[in-house]
Order: C-alpha cells, then sequence, then structure tokens
C-alpha cells in the first residue's frame, strides 16, 4: 500500500451502504476520497502529495477494548464540505491488506465524526467504527484463509 501497484477492493455487503450514505451525504469529499485512493494505488501513499483537507495514518495506533487480536487498519481521513453556518463533517475510511496478498488493499469501513456532537460522541461512535472494521477485516481473512497483521 505504501508502494505503487495495489489494488482496491470494498466488502460491499457491509460497506456498501455506507458508501451509499457517505455519497449522498457529500459528493465533493466522496469524490475525493476517491481521488486518495487512486493515487495511492498508482503512486502509493508514501509519494502521494495529498490535498490540506486530507490525511491518512498507517497504523491506526490504537485498537478498542473489545477486539481481540487487532488487526492493523490503516485509516484515509477527509474533511467535509463546508455547508452554509455548519462545521464540516469529518470522514474517515478504514482499510488494511492481507499478509498473503500485500498488494491488495480490503476497504473494511467507513465513519464520519459530526461537528454537532459532543467530543464524548465522537470518540464513542469512532471507537465502535474502527471496532466494526476490524471485526469485519478478520471476518474476511478467516472466510478467505487468510492470515492478517496484527497491531
Amino acid at each position: 500500500m505504501l508502494d505503487s501497484g495495489c489494488a482496491w477492493s470494498v466488502l460491499i455487503d457491509e460497506v456498501g451502504p455506507q458508501f451509499a450514505e457517505f455519497r449522498r451525504r457529500d459528493s465533493f469529499a466522496w469524490s475525493d476520497l476517491l481521488g486518495m485512493q487512486q493515487d495511492a494505488a498508482e503512486m502509493g501513499m508514501a509519494k502521494a502529495v495529498w490535498q490540506e483537507r486530507a490525511d491518512y495514518r498507517i497504523p491506526i495506533n490504537h485498537s478498542p477494548d473489545d477486539v481481540t487480536n487487532p488487526p492493523w487498519l490503516g485509516e484515509f481521513k477527509i474533511l467535509g464540505r463546508e455547508r452554509r453556518g455548519r462545521a464540516r463533517f469529518d470522514y474517515r475510511m478504514y482499510f488494511s491488506e492481507p499478509v498473503e496478498e500485500p498488494g491488495l488493499v480490503i476497504v473494511c469501513g467507513l465513519g464520519w465524526k459530526n461537528p454537532a456532537e459532543s467530543k464524548h460522541q465522537t470518540q464513542q461512535r469512532q471507537r465502535a467504527d474502527i471496532s466494526r472494521a476490524m471485526r469485519r477485516f478478520q471476518r474476511f481473512c478467516r472466510e478467505q484463509r487468510f492470515t492478517y497483521p496484527a497491531l
């Protein structure tokens, strides 16, 4: 993933509805996120030049307490568009790679922070989003007989 040539795949059954909701909420941020994926695939994440509103973390340096043997996850972060008089949403996409297929990047979750919510609410939501993404990726690896990179 840090190098070019990776292929992105989405766990459609579970993440597809999240993508549809994200696209409906903010088509501009959606397009920016797709651009980040394309840049990562073509240039590699280490060489890609990100917009001011976009960033990534590899790996996410913490795991929710409820995930046993957590997998390594990466995160794309992007600020949504400004809306009249309201703060921007902060969107996140979670992904990982099976050990046996290092060029295959699996999108296993999406999340967003609503600036109208309290800090406590957004932290709880983000922990739940990360937890779901980790479990999805663990299940994907189990079903495909892949090993996942441990955090």
